[in-house]
């Protein structure tokens, strides 16, 4: 049995957490050199995610996940299920009012996306 000494064992947790981070940074920079951005909109129970149209036929995965800073459990996580016009409709009827995190990542053709809005329901 190999033994891990405390400081190893910090080391590999602490480049786990410095791969993750530069990994959600590379997500960040693809999606801000995309010459069309998410665009959203809030109706009435609804949010309406529209993708960037350079994405239209093409498979869109990924997920859409609420996170409510005031309380943990109200969190929230659909997939992403793109209809015929590049956009998805997510109702919200059953979601908590106050802030919420809406963070989307999501994957084209084997590059990964990454995207952060505040929204007030």
């Amino acid at each position: 049995m190999k033994k891990i000494n405390w400081g190893t064992g910090i080391a590999i947790v602490y480049t786990g957490f410095e791969l993750e981070y530069q990994h959600r940074l590379d997500e960040i920079n693809r999606t801000n050199a995309l010459p069309e951005r998410i665009r959203w909109k809030q109706e009435q129970q609804e949010v309406i995610i529209s993708y960037p149209a350079m994405f239209k036929g093409k498979q869109i995965s990924g997920k859409v996940e609420f996170f409510r800073p005031s309380d943990r459990s109200k969190d929230l996580s659909r997939d992403i299920l793109v209809d015929a016009e590049n956009s998805q409709r997510i109702n919200i009827s059953s979601f908590h009012t106050g802030k919420y995190d809406m963070r989307i990542h999501w994957t084209v053709d084997n590059v990964s996306y990454y995207t952060e809005e505040i929204i007030i329901i």
